[in-house]
């Protein structure tokens, strides 16, 4: 047979028979392809396209050719390249082109049209089908299943898709592969909405279609799947299918894990929900033969062909995690678990094709689900609950006594299989016995050795560590937990000869990682153990906790704080020896800003430290949830227990120990590039126990903070001094932790004297700097790497502490003490630095002054009789002035772009990134400072004009300049640029509308364009922001004009100039509302009544053009109906009340119309 034969009656066409008129377009009107003369020369360039190595060989052939899928005029010259070309490669540009067209102009094509199309590609899979590369069968199966998908509303024809695919099913093997592989497509485009399809295909749209296949087709299809394999497992032992297996397989999988119920349920995150097939799928999973198939599928093939053994343990993933609720019964419903439970004991027992990888992951992950879907009740109600339990235990066991690079994730769900089992077990009712002591103690204690053996192996790779233990935190407490005594009597005994190795070897020895293999082993196993220990401790915050857990993590958390003790301990010996050390003399005024690592840190921490003391950081942070802080009990048998262990006094002795903890981390680690997670742990521990209520104020008592508060500069902390994208923003963060313990202080005993006086003494080494940097020549800032560095410092510096003052008399500090004493220093750097592009000097400077504008939450309140509110802002218009000015400048210059300065990106024409942070960057920081200046409630605008000062004018003038000179494509594109911009233009149109539209109009018209264009996006955030500022806008002009304001009058003229403005935008918002799922609709609703009222011809026109495009008489009533109670009761106002009213108006209107489209 030399392929299915398709019926007559359909009036479907051949492969060479396409009707010529199809796509509206002859053989010779290729759009953009200019003239290529033969066949030949178009199957050269799709070879070169597809096959050449060389990148500017593929630039100029997908310059060619990639025209050919842009217009919808090019179907016929599609269709024709896959009716005569022979090379595979014409073949996958003629159906991707031809995907591409059906996708984006789907509308355009008319109904018969596409029909002659599905027919075509039908036919051409019929006769050619077998011979293609898998690559053309695919694109041509996506073809296909996009024409389905986008047309089944419209047309009958498309829904028989199941019976044209029937003479492929009935035909050759080749042919019935091609038809599962058809189906499966479809299935998958029907389950998801790419991006490229919701361009022209609604959400909304996509899950009624979606909807309307599982209730009609998807059953069928995942029947014919089993069907095949019956057929594949009754084959000849001569006829071997494997490929149509293989197809079978992958398309059950595929029905099993469509989105039932259109809650898109995301099986990476393995939340384990339940697969919700339909009530009419009761019969098919209730039968016993449809898991047995899958099972002796698995069997027949796991020594064969693996990926198919694979595929069809994930059926019976799938099948395990069916909802309980679709039984018919309890029995029907215990008897489907007994039947996978009897499966996994004979894979188990024989280990069936379990040394393949992709089986075992898929078996571990079965075992997961089953546990998820069934309560431990049922498990240990079963029969064969026993002998289950006991070949799971020994699998775990074998498991964790495996390579755990070949186990890898596997472990998690063998992990989160016990977990679950344990946490269950307080709601096990009766006299059945889950064993479960039996078998987790063992379980808990080969995870713990075997990890520590793969260490000893070389097998662990430490940088996968983190990555590793991240997935297993949420189970393995709940595990150590469950025996928790002796959980603790086994970490003991495995902590306790290591901490003596570590006493003898780095404490006594003074021995360190680098020096000696044995500390290093040491150091690994300590941070394995170290990081297992902080995992049991914070258990206590899921589990039921007893006075003897309390003990037990008394006992746990004792050997960690001694640890603690020790490498505090060594970090003194080596305090000491650099005090010893010769110290500077003599320093000039600028010396302050040479900054140099002391002696002993320049060697960085070898792998082993930096992993020890991450670990260490890690339980410290678990330990502080259970036992520091507003909810942990400062007298419990914790601290009873490490103080008979440790000698410890009470919870303040602890907290000391855990700050000079993390002030020795910042000080040893960030230099050179290594512990940079040390770094970035250790301040989120800092700023934790600073954010509490009652250990932020305690903090303050502690001899560490207090030193950490006066002496906090790079000499301290050489952290500090690491590159710009590893520890700029750790600088920022130390700095806002800092100040925020030293806030929190005021008023509080005899922690500070007095606020002023705490202030000054925190902020002396600033003020040292900025000293020195006020000093130095012009030409030093951007010529000495260390003023320069200085500089940049010192920004980060206070733009932390600024983040840190979130009260009227903490900000009130920082300006009094900034403004003017030191305000003229950053102001020069700036100056400086913009003039000579360095950008990496600018932007810093910039954010601070974006964070001193701001006023949240109103901690910007000045007295009545203070001109800070004006100074404030004049300040911050100087330094956008300064900053826009140079960068325009530059610009104009014929850069194009802003050039890089002598230490800044290091290229002259820039690179990839180099625009961003050259201009778009900075820029974008400038319209937030902008934005935040003007939202701040702490100055009247007004005053500016009234005393003609021109402060708010050039502010503007420059901001608006600066996103002139951004093409719009970048605008839209870097997401920080965008949320800028629109933020300060939401804020101009809101309160300066008069300032928006007294701009010259070809700044107008960008301005609208631009918000038209972010009105359009996807993003939620952006379209609301565009909705209010185009609202605003309408606004102005309707009251502007009906007033007969100046305003108005000068809006008038904008919308003279460009008529088809506002129009558009009506037009933009019509069908956003009516035919997208906007999660803004009422965002979106709100101009809508503006535009209408400011432009009503043109809403006129638009309801005309909309009704008419309807070609049913009765639906064209509807709709005018519908445009009527669109505007009933809706007075020529624009009061709250008659927003509102309009508002619920256009929800009836939307549910009209989309009714009226559906039908």
């Amino acid at each position: 047979m030399n392929g299915p034969q398709l019926a007559a009656g359909g009036g479907r066409a051949g492969a060479g028979e396409m009707a010529p008129g199809a796509g509206g377009a002859s053989k010779d009107a290729w759009n953009g392809l200019g003239d290529l003369p033969d066949l030949a020369q178009i199957d050269a360039l799709a070879r070169q396209l597809y096959e050449s190595a060389d990148p500017q060989l593929r630039a100029q052939a997908e310059a060619v050719l990639m025209p050919l899928g842009a217009s919808p005029e090019n179907t016929m010259q599609c269709v024709m390249l896959l009716q005569e070309s022979q090379a595979s490669t014409t073949l996958m540009l003629a159906s991707s082109s031809l995907t591409k067209i059906v996708t984006a102009y789907g509308t355009r094509i008319s109904g018969d049209e596409r029909v002659q199309l599905y027919q075509f590609v039908i036919q051409f899979l019929a006769e050619r089908g077998p011979a293609l590369p898998n690559f053309v069968v695919s694109e041509l199966c996506t073809l296909l299943s996009r024409l389905v998908k986008m047309s089944w509303s419209d047309d009958a024809r498309f829904r028989a898709v199941l019976e044209d695919m029937k003479p492929f099913l009935d035909a050759s093997q080749e042919h019935c592969v091609l038809a599962l592989q058809v189906l499966n497509r479809l299935v998958l485009e029907m389950n998801h909405s790419s991006p490229m399809v919701r361009r022209s295909f609604t959400q909304a749209q996509h899950r009624r279609v979606a909807t309307a296949f599982r209730d009609s087709c998807l059953q069928q299809v995942y029947t014919q799947s089993l069907t095949i394999l019956v057929k594949c497992g009754s084959a000849p032992p001569n006829v071997q299918p494997h490929r149509l297996r293989q197809v079978a397989l992958d398309l059950a999988a595929t029905c099993m894990n469509f989105d039932f119920i259109g809650t898109s349920f995301d099986e990476s995150t393995e939340d384990f929900g339940a697969v919700q097939v339909p009530i009419s799928w009761r019969a098919i999973i209730e039968d016993a033969s449809t898991p047995r198939l899958f099972f002796d599928t698995y069997v027949a093939t796991y020594q064969i062909d693996p990926r198919q053994s694979s595929a069809a343990l994930e059926c019976l993933v799938q099948l395990a995690s069916v909802r309980r609720s679709l039984f018919s019964s309890d029995e029907k419903r215990l008897e489907y678990l007994e039947t996978h439970m009897r499966f996994m004991i004979e894979i188990l027992g024989n280990r069936v094709g379990l040394d393949e990888h992709d089986n075992y992951h898929r078996f571990c992950r079965w075992l997961a689900r089953l546990k998820a879907n069934y309560q431990l009740a049922e498990l240990v109600g079963s029969s064969l609950y026993s002998d289950w339990i006991g070949l799971v235990s020994q699998f775990s066991l074998h498991s964790l006594a495996s390579d755990w690079h070949w186990v890898g994730n596997s472990l998690f769900y063998l992990l989160s299989l016990w977990s679950r089992m344990v946490a269950s077990m307080p709601y096990l009712k009766g006299n059945n016995l889950s064993r479960l002591d039996d078998h987790v103690q063992k379980i808990v204690e080969a995870y713990v050795t075997s990890r520590l053996q793969a260490l000893h192996n070389g097998d662990a790779d430490d940088e996968s560590n983190d990555a590793e233990f991240a997935e297993h935190l949420d189970t393995i407490p709940v595990l150590f937990r469950l025996q928790y005594d002796k959980t603790c009597q086994f970490l003991v005994s495995m902590l306790d000869p290591l901490l003596e190795q570590y006493k003898a070897l780095v404490v006594e020895r003074g021995m360190t990682s680098a020096s000696s293999s044995e500390v290093a082993m040491v150091e690994r196993d300590l941070a394995w153990l170290v990081k297992v220990t902080g995992a049991a401790v914070g258990g206590r915050l899921s589990a039921s906790s007893s006075e003897d857990q309390e003990v037990a993590d008394g006992l746990l958390s004792s050997r960690v704080f001694q640890l603690m003790i020790y490498s505090l301990d060594v970090d003194q010996k080596l305090k000491s020896q650099q005090q010893n050390e010769s110290s500077l003399s003599g320093r000039s005024p600028g010396s302050v800003l040479v900054v140099s690592a002391p002696q002993h840190l320049q060697a960085p921490p070898t792998q082993p430290t930096v992993r020890l003391d991450e670990a260490i950081v890690d339980f410290t942070q678990n330990f502080r949830k259970a036992y520091i802080g507003e909810q942990a009990v400062q007298h419990s048998k914790v601290y009873a227990t490490m103080a008979e262990k440790l000698g410890i006094r009470d919870h303040m002795f602890v907290l000391n120990v855990v700050a000079s903890k993390i002030a020795c981390n910042l000080r040893h680690f960030g230099v050179s590039g290594t512990g940079d997670e040390v770094i970035s742990k250790s301040l989120t521990l800092l700023s934790d126990l600073a954010g509490g209520h009652s250990s932020g104020r305690l903090l303050g008592k502690l001899a560490t903070i207090r030193e950490m508060l006066a002496e906090h500069d790079e000499k301290e902390f050489p952290f500090m001094t690491g590159a710009d994208a590893r520890m700029g923003r750790q600088r920022t963060n130390f700095h806002q932790i800092l100040a925020r313990i030293m806030f929190a202080g005021f008023g509080v005993g005899d922690i500070y004297y007095d606020a002023d006086s705490a202030f000054e003494l925190f902020m002396r080494p600033i003020a040292l700097k900025l000293d020195a940097i006020s000093q130095v020549r012009n030409e030093q800032i951007l010529q000495d790497a260390a003023v320069k560095a200085a500089v940049i410092g010192v920004a980060r510096d206070l733009r932390g502490v600024c983040l840190a003052t979130q009260l009227r008399k903490t900000y009130n500090l920082l300006f009094d003490w900034y403004y003017p004493t030191y305000a003229q220093a950053m102001y020069r750097a700036l100056d400086v630095g913009a003039a000579a592009g360095a950008h990496e000097l600018v932007t810093p400077i910039l954010k601070f002054y974006a964070d001193l504008a701001h006023n949240r939450p109103q901690r910007i309140t000045f007295d009545s009789s203070s001109p800070n509110g004006i100074l404030l802002f004049r300040e911050t218009s100087k330094v956008l002035v300064a900053y826009g000015s140079h960068a325009l400048s530059q610009l104009q210059g014929g850069a194009g772009a802003l050039q890089a300065s002598t230490g800044g990106t290091g290229t002259a024409g820039g690179g990839p990134g180099a625009p961003y942070r050259s201009l778009y960057k900075p820029a974008s920081v400038c319209f937030t400072i902008f934005s935040r200046a003007l939202s701040g409630n702490y100055v009247n605008f007004g005053v500016f004009s009234l005393y003609g000062d021109s402060a708010f004018q050039d502010a503007l003038e420059v901001c608006l300049r600066l996103a002139l000179a951004i093409p719009v494509s970048d605008l839209m594109a870097y997401q920080k640029v965008t949320r800028s911009f629109f933020g300060m233009m939401e804020i101009l149109c809101l309160n300066h509308t008069s300032s928006v539209v007294d701009l010259e109009h070809a700044v107008f018209g960008h301005i609208v364009r631009v918000l038209q264009e972010g009105l359009s996006s996807s993003e939620v955030w952006m379209s609301t922001q565009c909705a209010s500022a185009l609202d605003h806008l309408a606004e102005f002009r309707f009251v502007g004009v009906k007033k007969n304001l100046p305003g108005g009058q000068r809006f008038l003229q904008h919308v003279a100039q460009s008529p088809d403005l506002f129009p558009r935008i009506l037009q933009m918002l019509m069908t956003m509302i009516l035919n997208e799922d906007c999660a803004n609709q009422w965002s979106l609703s709100r101009p809508l009544l503006s535009v209408i009222l400011t432009n009503q011809d043109a809403f006129l026109e638009l309801k005309s053009q909309m009704i008419q495009a309807l070609q049913n008489p009765q639906w064209q009533a509807t709709a005018q109906e519908a445009f009527e109670k669109l505007m009933e009761n809706v007075q020529l106002n624009l009061e709250s009340k008659n927003r509102d009213r309009f508002t619920q108006n256009v929800t009836v209107f939307r549910h009209t119309w989309r009714s009226i489209q559906t039908h």
